[in-house]
């Protein structure tokens, strides 16, 4: 079943971002590029699929497949699951957990705050965004990134902007509901605290790549997250590290070094790309980087322990591409292992290629998938049928013979590093056709293929280990394991951030209000109140120009006078956050 818009798989990195039918989609991966429509959901999602592509995402990935083959591997499934397992699993949930408030954050930051400053390097949503939605054949910008802008204005000024932001604004602030205001104000708080330190940092688009990078390129993290599997064992103390770890990490957006690190980041991405070797500038020290990515892969190696003639690739001192090169080598090392190595076990490889497929995979954006029909003729061509009705013909791939119409599985990728859009459709046999764009090799192609295929196949599979381990690892009985324990944990973790800069005397009222119905109290439970301080705020996310502001107000029919005293009046009266009083701009 095809999960609805707005949603992701964090173990294939995979997001959904339209219910578009077939056939619209099918011709945006012939044009190369995505309707304006989907941008709010594109950047939002298109936010996740870049946070969880660093070391934590990868590393809770990891943990979580194989927790899943381990399980699968065990004679006595279903009847009983180790607690080994289980506990890995706890680990994996929990940990996700107490991320998801500020990933869903960072998301509705990107959506609407975050635009292309004064920085020479871009966040990777800005990034993929600009490749996404390109400049029309009858536009006057001036490249890509003068396009973005075009585009995000374009967003901001619209009526489902508005919409969507005084939703925000007036939801529950809590973890049970997604965490979407809680993580809101966590990271406009962040942001107001890492500014102070750094003034680069007033630059949102900076701010998110500083702080993806700070949280989830943290190799510490990933350190503590290895361990806490065995410990979780022996109690939860282990999951109380994890969450004290993580809050000295965003503490680090107060320290009195933070400008320079910013701008030795800036300056490593400008001229490397990635930041290996120079994790000093987010408070990392590069050894226990290297310690880390080795303790992942020894994991790996465990699961098919007789392929000890398959050395993994030495990536120190390569290129980007290089390493990207190495990689896919390696990967096609493995599936060459598949059939020709007799002394491994067959189950062991398989487990290895399954986790490996999905971990390749986590590197590439999954926009779309869907379950099809497809058939392929004589002629060589594959059709594919949606609800009935042909929509689309390709060529079929060489070793595809004639068949009847069967079910398939055709998605919609973007691949980051080449700036393409690919469509691949593959069955319980094999891959039926794959489209990739000019700047994708043949041994990518079928590199990707491949693992396309192995993680769409298991699709339904993971789904029931998936099932199994979330039913079974709450029933230990540890008290944080109960059903709302973890939530309500992240939420209080979340609460010191997101009512950091209320005042003392009103904190508690201020709380009580905001976990009840987000700022509709605060805002005199008055819908034209909220309209305009959201309309204020995305007015103000890319421009600071009063004149300009006034005017587009204006044309909401809102005074711009009016609106700032009332917000500060609000402000006096709860003490939260609302307006920067000095320059009028507002703070949400």
């Amino acid at each position: 079943m095809r999960p609805a818009a707005g949603q992701m798989d964090p173990d294939t990195n995979t997001v959904f971002v339209c219910d578009s039918p077939v056939r619209e989609y099918v011709k945006w991966a012939m044009h190369g590029k995505l309707p304006r429509a989907l941008l709010p959901t594109v950047l939002h999602e298109l936010t996740h699929h870049w946070c969880l592509s660093g070391c934590v995402g990868r590393a809770l990935a990891e943990l979580s497949l194989e927790s899943q083959e381990h399980l699968a591997a065990s004679p006595l499934f279903p009847l009983y699951a180790d607690d080994i397992v289980l506990a890995q699993w706890d680990t994996v949930e929990f940990a996700r957990a107490l991320l998801e408030p500020l990933l869903e954050g960072m998301a509705m930051f990107a959506q609407f705050d975050v635009y292309p400053g004064p920085s020479p390097v871009l966040s990777g949503t800005l990034a993929m965004l600009g490749r996404l939605f390109p400049p029309e054949d009858d536009e006057t910008a001036a490249d890509v990134i003068d396009a973005l802008r075009h585009r995000l204005i374009e967003y901001r000024l619209s009526d489902q902007a508005l919409r969507s932001k005084s939703g925000l604004l007036v939801q529950a602030m809590s973890s049970r509901n997604g965490g979407y205001l809680l993580g809101y104000l966590s990271v406009k708080n962040l942001w107001m605290q890492a500014r102070k330190a750094s003034p680069r940092l007033a630059d949102a688009d900076l701010f998110l790549l500083y702080l993806r990078n700070l949280v989830f390129d943290d190799a510490g993290f990933v350190d503590k997250l290895l361990d806490a599997g065995a410990q979780a064992l022996h109690g939860t103390q282990a999951f109380d590290g994890l969450a004290s770890h993580l809050n000295e990490r965003l503490k680090l957006l107060s320290a009195p070094d933070l400008e320079q690190r910013v701008a030795e980041m800036e300056k490593a991405l400008e001229k490397y790309s990635d930041l290996e070797g120079h994790g000093r500038c987010i408070y990392l020290d590069d050894q226990l980087v290297e310690d880390v990515n080795w303790r992942l892969y020894q994991r790996l190696r465990a699961i098919a322990p007789g392929l000890k003639d398959l050395k993994g690739p030495d990536l120190k001192g390569m290129t980007r591409a290089e390493k990207l090169h190495a990689i896919r080598e390696f990967g096609a090392a493995l599936d060459r292992a598949a059939t020709g190595i007799d002394k491994v076990d067959p189950a062991d490889l398989q487990r290895l290629l399954r986790i490996w497929a999905h971990l390749l995979h986590r590197a590439i954006v999954c926009l779309r998938v869907d379950q099809v029909e497809c058939e392929t003729g004589a002629d060589g061509r594959c059709t594919v049928y949606a609800n009935g009705d042909p929509v689309f013909s390709a060529t079929a791939r060489p070793k595809r013979k004639p068949d009847g119409r069967n079910p398939a599985s055709l998605a919609l990728y973007y691949l980051p590093d080449e700036y393409e859009i690919a469509l691949v459709c593959v069955d319980d046999k094999g891959a039926l056709f794959a489209l990739f764009g000019d700047r994708v090799s043949a041994t990518q192609q079928e590199t990707l293929t491949q693992a396309i295929r192995i993680v769409l196949g298991d699709h339904d599979r993971r789904e029931i280990l998936g099932s199994y381990l979330r039913m079974h690892a709450g029933l230990r009985d540890e008290p944080l394991l109960r059903p709302g324990a973890v939530a309500r944990l992240a939420e209080h973790f979340y609460f010191n951030h997101a009512m950091r800069f209320v005042v003392d005397a009103h904190l508690d009222a201020c709380l009580k209000t905001l976990r009840t119905d987000g700022l509709w109290q605060i805002l005199d439970e008055e819908g034209s109140h909220v309209n305009a301080m959201a309309a204020l705020g995305l007015i103000q996310s890319w421009t600071s120009d009063e004149t300009c502001i006034r005017a587009l107000l204006q044309h909401r029919e809102m005074d711009f006078d009016e609106v700032t005293a009332r917000l500060s009046q609000a402000q006096a009266a709860h003490g939260l956050p609302l307006i920067h009083e000095g320059k009028r701009r507002v703070f949400l």
